[in-house]
């Protein structure tokens, strides 16, 4: 891929003729406030000028891949013409390159992993049902990546849009079936938190059968014993709805006691033992490590 950069005054009948003539099918939805504030800040002579315009070139079509807004706000009308500096980029004529330049660019309103979802197609590439799975796909995938918040390190990691690409389109295959295992239980929502919805996915990736017959009963729990594994959890996370109060601070818990709660009861279940009491370290101790058996996180 190649580029080339000019400057260009930007007039409202020039940016009607882009905004209609490159719109690019996998930009994020058009917010009409954002494209009014920006009007008004180029009304009072407050918008930064010179800032960049991107334009992809795919053989003999071109796309806007970042500046609809700023366009839509000159459009708007009351200013007579603006300066942008105007990246043109050609590509090689894939999708895929399409995709990945936009997803890279973040000028003015930052996009979200949700915005360069239909940029990337990925509702069909993932075969998850709608794109409220997708993202509570993306939340696991991003509470795995950051080992659940143990370390500060972990917890100030940052991961890029391709990245979360990368990771939703790896771990669909296991979340699906996780999604139709624990589909209308009774825990609904809770069962769905990113930090158990990580926990999932691995007991999916690694053992398939087990982890459905456990997760299904955790969610709707059908007769279980009382010490049973699964039935522990089930009440542990129907508990969890309730904030706690520790001293004077009422909070919920973490992403990672909620980890490791999943953790205690899926090794048990595994080896096959009763599990009378969960215990949770109220606040664990940096570099805690959470362990699966049978997985590839500290199993057997």
């Amino acid at each position: 891929m190649s580029k080339e950069i000019e400057v260009l005054a930007l007039t409202p009948k020039l940016s009607a003729s882009w905004l209609e003539n490159y719109a690019y099918v996998g930009q994020r939805p058009f917010r009409p406030w954002w494209a009014k504030h920006l009007n008004g800040q180029m009304r009072q002579g407050k918008f930064a000028a010179k800032t960049t315009i991107h334009l992809a070139h795919n053989g003999q079509s071109v796309y806007l891949v970042d500046g609809q807004h700023r366009l839509k706000a000159l459009e708007l009308g009351g200013i007579g013409s603006i300066k942008f500096v105007v990246t043109h980029h050609y590509l090689e004529g894939t999708e895929d390159e399409l995709a990945k330049l936009y997803s890279r660019l973040d000028q003015g309103l930052k996009r979200s992993f949700s915005d360069i979802a239909d940029a990337w197609g990925l509702i069909q590439a993932t075969q998850v049902e709608n794109k409220t799975q997708l993202n509570q796909l993306n939340a696991a995938c991003n509470a795995m990546v950051m080992h659940w918040g143990v370390t500060k390190e972990a917890r100030a990691h940052k991961i890029d849009l391709e990245t979360s690409v990368a990771n939703a389109l790896e771990w669909a295959p296991y979340a699906i079936p996780f999604f139709e295992s624990v589909h209308r239980g009774e825990l609904g929502s809770l069962v769905l938190k990113s930090a158990v919805m990580a926990i999932a996915i691995i007991t999916f990736r690694h053992e398939p059968e087990l982890a459905k017959s456990f997760w299904y009963q955790v969610s709707f729990n059908d007769r279980l014993a009382r010490y049973d594994p699964r039935a522990r959890l089930h009440r542990w996370l129907l508990d969890a709805r309730i904030s706690r109060v520790r001293g004077r601070s009422q909070i919920t818990y973490s992403n990672i006691e909620f980890a490791l709660a999943c953790g205690r009861c899926w090794n048990a279940y595994i080896d096959k033992q009763e599990l009378q009491k969960l215990y949770i370290p109220t606040i664990p101790p940096e570099g805690y490590l959470i362990k699966l058996t049978d997985t590839r996180i500290g199993g057997k």
